[in-house]
This record gives structure tokens, sequence and C-alpha cells, in this order.
């Protein structure tokens, strides 16, 4: 949805104002201008041409097309905004309310192009037998416990940590600015312990594969690969714990 339109200033008075018009060409509210000037012109008001070009005679059409392009300006505003809006929802998952797969991936890789001196650390984290959840207690109980995951990771993490729905119960959450793996793995460690629930009906946990960046992986793909070969490292050793890329395997810390 494209209104910005061709400007030709025909100039009959040889005096008009034409400050405001060059705000607008700066701001890119019209794709281009033309002045002419002539000596006879018939009278006229600004209107549209049949190939959008906007023609001006006299300076009371050009109070008008200035009134035309000030309303034209406000709807670009309004349309900008609500794509905005649009396209931010299109990545926040529905049922939890934090990031989407697309939202997290994109968010993620616009930080490792931006930080690319900054430590950080990748976390895949998957819900040890949440299956054992939707088919014990059905569907919505499970997606109740997916969206109090969501609101529990969001508490453990500070407002630099990026936290996103990959995918069912799986989880991605990118740590930033982390001093050393002491520091990563007494995050994640706090993560994985907070996440468990060890009721007499009902026991839940959490197991979690960590990639560091830039030491592991430069770019999402690569930290993704390994996390989650360092996830499925933490599945075999037993589940509900933190286990770390090192080296082309993952090893237990």
């Amino acid at each position: 949805m494209d209104r910005k339109k061709n400007v030709v200033i025909i100039d009959k008075d040889k005096n008009i104002d034409y400050s405001w018009l060059e705000d607008f060409m700066k701001n890119g509210n019209a794709d281009g201008c033309t002045f002419l000037t002539a000596d006879k012109w018939e009278d006229g008001v600004a209107k549209e041409g049949g190939d959008g070009i906007w023609y001006c005679f006299d300076q009371s059409a050009i109070n008008r097309l200035k009134y035309i392009l000030e309303y034209y300006e406000q709807e670009n505003r309004r349309y900008a905004g609500e794509l905005k809006a649009v396209e931010r929802q299109m990545k926040i998952d529905p049922l939890t309310g934090v990031l989407n797969r697309t939202g997290v991936i994109q968010k993620i890789e616009e930080l490792l192009g931006k930080e690319p001196c900054c430590q950080g650390a990748l976390c895949f984290l998957d819900m040890d037998d949440f299956k054992r959840v939707n088919d014990t207690y059905g569907h919505s109980c499970g997606d109740k416990v997916l969206t109090s995951l969501a609101y529990r990771l969001r508490e453990l993490t500070d407002e630099e940590a990026v936290v996103g729905r990959y995918g069912g119960d799986e989880f991605l959450v990118f740590l930033r600015h982390t001093s050393g793996r002491e520091d990563i793995l007494k995050k994640a460690a706090a993560i994985c312990r907070n996440l468990e629930i060890d009721e007499p009906d009902q026991h839940l946990s959490a197991s979690i594969g960590v990639a560091v960046y830039p030491e592991d992986g430069q770019t999402f793909g690569e930290l993704l690969k390994k996390a989650d070969k360092a996830l499925y490292s933490s599945k075999c050793h037993g589940k509900n714990r933190v286990m770390f890329y090192r080296d082309g395997a993952a090893k237990n810390t």
C-alpha cells in the first residue's frame, strides 16, 4: 500500500512558498518533485493526473495540495504503526506469550550480528516426559503447564535474555553478556532447578543443552546444532540436568 506521490509544481505566481514541500520530500512523503514555471496558466485546483502525479497551478491549489499531502502523511504513519503491530504479533507464540520459533530465531540472529564480541550462551530446553502430561491429564492441562513454564522462564532470566518457544515443549533461552562457563552454568542450573515439579501425582523436570557463543559457534545455526546435541546428551544421562557442548561432543558438567 503506497500512498506516495510525484509532485509537479507549475508556478503561475512565481512567489509560492515551497519550504513545507521540501520537508515533505526530505521525509520521503513524495517520490519526486518537478518545478515548472509559466507566464500564463488557467486558474485551477490541485488535481491528480492519470499517471499519479499531482499538478498545481496557483497558491490556492498549493494550499490544497499541502492539506492532501498532510492527510497522506497521517495515513502513512497510521498504516506503518498497524503494520509494525501485526509484524510483532506474528512473532509471538499465542499460547505462552513469548517469542515463537520465527521471532526467537530472528531476535537471536539480530543480536549475534550486533554483538559479535560479547560472550553468551544458547540454552536449548526440553521438558522431560511431557507427553505423559498430555496423555494423562489432557492437552488442556498440558497447555497450562507450557504457559506456566514460559512465565517461569521469563521470571528466572534477566531483561537482556531472549526467551522463545521453539516448538512443542521445546524452548530457547539466549543468555547475553555472560562472564564465563561458571556464570552460564549457574544461570542454566537455576532454570533447570526451578522448573522441576515434584508432587505425589505429578513429576515434571527439564533438560537443558548449552552451546557457548562464540566458542561453540558464531551463527544461530551452529549454536542450535550443538545445543541440540548437548540436550540429547542430557537426556541420555538421566534427564533433569544441564549439559554443555565441548570439543565436538557434549560433556557432563
